[in-house]
Parts: structure tokens; C-alpha cells; sequence
């Protein structure tokens, strides 16, 4: 008797863990239905987050590269005439030293005919010294005038130049800054994959 108790209550806990078993088995599945629900959901969404930051992405990059560009045209533009400046300093130097030959030639010949003149013209000694000494004096000023010229030319190539290199540092600011923009959208990309 005993023995067929034990046997009842064994059937009737069998039982009821069937029945709980099934209650949880559909519950499971309604669940599983409602996950695979929202699964589905969250892959779109993302897939749609992903395409969006791809088409930024491409976007920026294609800004990018078009600045870039830009900025390339730019910089050749400026080296040219950067090219011709140095080009129009060459030129006066050549100018400058041709004068400066010139002047010194025409000295030369001066002093030469101040010497015959002197032999010849003892008595005008003073006032062809007078002449030798203005000629000189014009000389001078000449000189000195060419040479401030070509001073204040070297100056504004330098400050030229300086200022050029001043927009290659922005530039290059700017390009890396893009490069961190970039670096940043494709590590979004990668956490959201």
C-alpha cells in the first residue's frame, strides 16, 4: 500500500512537471517569437544606421577630396607666382649689376678724360676737380638708390614667401583635421558592426 502511494504521488508530480513543462514551452515560444521580432527589428534599424553613416561617410570623403584639390590648384597657383617673383628679382639683379658695369665703365672713361684734361688744361685744374667730384657724388647716389631698391625687393619676397608657408601650416591643419573626422566616422562605423 505503501509502495502504490509512492507510486501515485510519483505519477501526479510527473504530471504536473508535464503540464509545467508545456505552459513553459509555449510561453517560450511566444517569447522566442517576440525576440526574433525585435532581432529582426534591430538588425534593419542598424543596417540603416550603417547605411547612413556610409553615405556620410562617402560624403565627407568626397568633400574631402574635392577641398583637397582645391587647395592643390591653390598652392600651384601660388608657387607660380612665387616662380615669377623670383623670376622679376633675378631680372633686376641682372638689371642692377648691368647699371653697376655701366657705371663703372662710364667712371672709368671720366677719370680717364679727367687725366688727358688735367695734362692739357693745367689751369683748370680746380674746376675739373669739381666736375670729377659731382660726377662721383651722382654715382654714389645712383648706387645707393638701386641698392635700397633691391633691399626693399629682397624684403617683400621674404615676407612673400613667409606668408606662403603660413597657408601650407593652415592647409595641413585643416587636411589632418578632415583625416580626424574621417578616423572618427569609421570607428563609429566599426563599434556599430
Amino acid at each position: 500500500s505503501q509502495i502504490k502511494s509512492l507510486q501515485d504521488e510519483h505519477t501526479v508530480a510527473i504530471t504536473k512537471r508535464e503540464k509545467e513543462g508545456s505552459r513553459m514551452h509555449e510561453l517560450f515560444a511566444s517569447q522566442k517569437d517576440e525576440l526574433n521580432m525585435e532581432l529582426s527589428s534591430t538588425r534593419e534599424l542598424h543596417a540603416a544606421e550603417v547605411e547612413t553613416i556610409e553615405a556620410e561617410l562617402r560624403s565627407s570623403k568626397k568633400a574631402h577630396l574635392e577641398e583637397v584639390e582645391a587647395l592643390k590648384d591653390k598652392l600651384d597657383t601660388l608657387q607660380g607666382d612665387l616662380n615669377s617673383r623670383e623670376g622679376t628679382i633675378d631680372s633686376l639683379q641682372s638689371q642692377i649689376k648691368s647699371l653697376q658695369d655701366e657705371h663703372t665703365v662710364a667712371i672709368t672713361k671720366r677719370e680717364k678724360e679727367g687725366s688727358r684734361m688735367h695734362e692739357l688744361f693745367a689751369s683748370q685744374k680746380d674746376e675739373l676737380n669739381m666736375e670729377l667730384s659731382s660726377t662721383r657724388e651722382l654715382h654714389a647716389a645712383e648706387v645707393e638708390t638701386i641698392e635700397a631698391e633691391l633691399r626693399s625687393s629682397k624684403k617683400a619676397h621674404l615676407e612673400e614667401v613667409e606668408a606662403l608657408k603660413d597657408k601650407l601650416d593652415t592647409l595641413q591643419g585643416d587636411l589632418n583635421s578632415r583625416e580626424g573626422t574621417i578616423d572618427s566616422l569609421q570607428s563609429q562605423i566599426k563599434s556599430l558592426q
